[in-house]
């Protein structure tokens, strides 16, 4: 974003969570994260999880360049 402010970049894409008062800002996309846990894990019964749930317990995730999109 900063890049934007100061004219060195025409465009850029984040993660929402920053202030944007003076930078006109259009949605892109829409990324759906997916948890699995075992059927007997704490949070298994749960319809929704909050990133904050999750940070009570040990996670891992995929290595750097091994992300994977499906269409």
């Amino acid at each position: 974003m900063q890049a934007v402010l100061e004219n060195a970049a025409d465009i850029g894409v984040f993660g929402g969570g920053a202030t944007t008062a003076s930078l006109h800002v259009t949605p892109y996309r829409t990324d759906r994260l997916v948890v699995i846990m075992p059927v007997e894990h704490p949070l298994a019964d749960s319809e929704i999880v909050t990133f904050a749930e999750l940070a009570e317990h040990d996670i891992v995730g995929p290595a750097a360049g091994e992300l994977s999109s499906t269409s």
